[in-house]
């Protein structure tokens, strides 16, 4: 996604790391949703960037730190280790725009495709046992979400949490996916909102202009009108 600046500059502080993008990992990319995740540490960016001993980097597309409010670090526009192996329900889901009706392991399910090649991935720092979001960080996660979801035509549904997509995992813990997919639909009705004013005003003015040429040409038939009545007149009268 060379576009990534471009998408999500106008909606947060944007931090972009200059090897963005082509740090990513082999393989094909192309994203249906976004898994959001918690660090589960502090001052992790540089782990997200280049990996752990046991999984190379990057481990995400995007990096939220808790004491940057509004801030979001790009690091990686294409597939990066951050999602595993999930549930084929939830892909399905996700393609469907269709938000998980809970996480994966209160609904049974088991792991299958590995979600890499299919997801974005948010890494936000959060320490993951109870620690409280900073409403900094809730908001530039929820926009940055919303950017990528009106870039592509998608709704909120297509963001989930990586609890939702594997057993295996915990994350993001903290907050209700179903309550972060609600902020980020709000969002994106008032973009669209906006839209919609925009084009309406357009086609109100198209419809002045058009009155108005309507009125011009009434007032010519109306005159044309009126000579030829004259003139009729005075032909009757010379008879």
């Amino acid at each position: 996604m060379t576009d990534l600046p471009a998408i999500l500059s106008p909606h947060v502080t944007l931090d972009v790391r200059p090897d963005w993008a082509t740090h990513c990992r082999p393989g094909t990319f192309a994203p249906v949703g976004i898994v959001l995740h918690h660090t589960g540490g502090r001052n992790d960016l540089a782990i997200v960037v280049n990996g752990r001993p046991d999984l190379a980097g990057p481990l995400a597309n995007l990096y939220s730190d808790r004491d940057a409010p509004y801030t979001i670090t790009l690091v990686s526009g294409g597939r990066c280790n951050h999602a595993g192996a999930g549930a084929q329900v939830v892909l399905d889901e996700a393609r469907g725009d269709i938000a998980p009706c809970g996480d994966a392991i209160a609904r049974g399910l088991v792991d299958g495709p590995v979600g890499n090649g299919y997801f974005y991935g948010i890494e936000a720092e959060n320490l993951g046992n109870g620690q409280p979001w900073p409403p900094g960080q809730l908001e530039a996660i929820t926009h940055a979400c919303a950017a990528l979801c009106a870039h592509h035509g998608w709704t909120a549904n297509r963001v989930i949490g990586h609890r939702e997509w594997t057993r295996r995992k915990p994350d993001p813990a903290g907050f209700a996916m179903a309550s972060m997919r609600t902020r980020i639909a709000s969002l994106l009705h008032e973009e669209d909102e906006m839209a919609f004013t925009a084009a309406d005003s357009a086609n109100l003015e198209a419809a002045k202009n058009y009155l108005v040429d309507q009125q011009r040409e009434n007032e010519l038939l109306i005159q044309q009108g009126s000579r030829i009545i004259q003139l009729l007149e005075q032909i009757a009268a010379k008879q």
